[in-house]
Parts: C-alpha cells; structure tokens; sequence
C-alpha cells in the first residue's frame, strides 16, 4: 500500500445528524459513523449496532476532511490535492456534488448558521464559506498547515491547530478575526475539547505528546506522553477519559483527564489515525472506532471492558470519521 503524501493526513470532527438514507424524521435510534476512506476515494457508513458497513458512496479523489449539517441533512468531505468540496445529501440519496474552491482544502467545521469553515492547507488560512451561495465570506491567516478545527458549544471560538508552526490558533466567530496563538508542542494534528469546553486538547504528533490547555487563561498546563506519533484525539461524553490514537504504536491510549495518567493501552490495527466515539442503542457505555489506514479496516472499543472487540474490514485506507447522532 502506498503512503500518501503529508498533506492526506486525517481529521475527525464529532457532529451530529439526524439520519442517514431515509427521511429525517424517520431517524435511526443509534449513533451512525461516516468514515473517509482517502485510498479508494469513497465514503463508509458503519452502522454501530452490527458493527457493519451499512453503505457506501464513491467520491471524487482524495478525500480528507469531513463535517455535517443537521438541518439539511448534508455532509461536506474536502479535497486538498484537487482544490474541492464535496456535498453529500444522504436523506434523499441524491448524487454527490463536487465544488471547486481552490487552494487545499483541509480540515472542516459546520457551523450553527449553515456556513463552513475551512483550513487551506497551502495558504495557512482559516477560510469561511457559504455552501448555499458558494462563495468565500472571509479568510484569516492561523498558521502553516491548518488541520483540526473544532469549536466550543456556543460556537463563540474556533480552535485550528497548525502543524507546522507548532501552535494552537484561537478565532472569534463573530467578527473572524484572530484573537490568540497558544504555542504547543512540535507537530500538532488533532484537537479535542471537553463537554464544559473549559479544556483543549492538542495532540503533537512529532513530541509524541498532547498539549493539556487551560481555554480561559489560553496557556498549556501540561503536556503528556502518549507515544508514537498521536493523530487522532476524542474525550468521553462524561469527560472523564481523553483518547488517544498512536499511530506509530498501532494502539489507543487511555487518559484519565483528572490525574492525567495514561490508564491503559490498547492494541489496534496498523497505522491507526482517526477515531470517532459512539453509543448504540440500548448501551449506556461508549464504543470508540479506530481508522486504521495501512490494515485497511476499523478497529472497534469496548472502553468498558477496555479491550478490542471488533474489526470492521473496509478494503482501503480508512482516515477520517464523523460522528451521527441523534
């Protein structure tokens, strides 16, 4: 299998949808998992009752980033090596639209009032987008190599991490504007947030570290060894355990957010990169999902027993998920 190049890396942004193929209001009662497989440009809906892959829907090529919009039902995956997004409506099953944009489009965020945001990998820009009009409203320079975007509940903040200049970028929604660069470790990818958004979280691929920081005082109060190479981050609903993908151990590791003590390691497939959490129907306990690229399958969590109890064969190079919820 071949590697892709450093701009194909992986992004996973947690949102929530309220159905898949049928009508939305005629929603599932369990949580649904879109993955990006970036090798055979498509995207897999894994279906976590079964732990199956329940469709399958062919992309245009490179797909990196995803994100959703609840209200029209719609998923929004980029493009970096061809300067697209694309738009996926999967309550009508209609064909998926791929729009031209420029530059290379990386990380994505939906945001509450039906714009985007997207980080352009080659500019170093923050950049907000109406997928309705199909024009850029604004831009903002955060960084060399803008990844992981994610915001707070009241989506006052956003967060982007910058891979290349080894910081952390605030930007206030409101008038787009940078308001602060939280310097971390060397190398960050993936960023989390707490469910009471009172802590980020930023994992460094190149320290093998993840930056603990405080988003009141905007300052790192810790830093903690996870491994080799962290790609992928997700925090607990009850925010009691920060995830941890190391892609270079092929193993999840286990962070207790209070102590921050690593409580575990587990083993998963090869080169693991992004992870999604989700709970399905009639289990109170949480199942994390792991891409992992080089064994071309998802490696499934039972973070109850803390054990591997599933892999989910995909036949390509699984990278980024999302999260459906209802």
């Amino acid at each position: 299998m071949t590697r892709a190049n450093p701009i194909n890396r992986i992004l996973v942004l947690p949102l929530f949808l309220l159905a898949l193929s049928r009508p939305l209001e005629r929603v599932c009662a369990a949580d649904l998992i879109p993955v990006v497989d970036q090798e055979k440009s498509r995207l897999l809906i894994i279906d976590p009752v079964e732990d199956r892959i329940r469709r399958e829907i062919g992309l245009t090529k490179g797909p990196v980033g995803i994100t959703a919009d609840v209200s029209s039902g719609q998923l929004f995956v980029t493009h970096p090596e061809t300067g697209q997004l694309s738009i996926i409506t999967l309550a009508n099953v209609e064909p998926v639209q791929t729009i031209s944009v420029g530059g290379a489009p990386f990380g994505i965020l939906h945001l509450p009032g039906g714009e985007l945001v997207y980080g352009d990998w080659a500019s170093a820009q923050l950049i907000r987008y109406d997928p309705i009009a199909r024009k850029e409203l604004a831009r903002v320079t955060v960084g060399a190599s803008p990844a992981a975007i994610v915001a707070d509940r009241q989506g006052r903040f956003l967060y982007v991490a910058s891979q290349e200049t080894d910081t952390a970028a605030v930007v206030e929604t409101k008038d787009f504007s940078l308001i602060a660069t939280i310097k971390v470790g060397k190398g960050p990818f993936a960023l989390a947030l707490a469910p009471d958004d009172k802590t980020l979280y930023a994992a460094n691929v190149r320290s093998g570290t993840v930056s603990v920081i405080d988003t009141a005082t905007r300052r790192v109060r810790a830093e903690v060894k996870t491994g080799g190479m962290p790609y992928g981050l997700a925090v607990t609903r009850d925010g009691r355990e920060l995830l941890v993908v190391n892609q270079h151990m092929g193993a999840l590791t286990v962070v207790d957010t209070q102590t921050l003590a690593i409580k575990t390691t587990i083993k998963v497939g090869r080169y693991p990169e992004g992870i999604a959490l989700a709970r399905a129907a009639g289990h109170a306990e949480e199942k994390a999902y792991v891409m992992n690229w080089m064994s071309g399958d998802v490696s499934v969590i039972d973070l109850h027993e803390e054990t591997s109890v599933a892999r989910i064969k995909t036949g390509g190079g699984p990278r980024t998920a999302v999260l459906l919820s209802k």
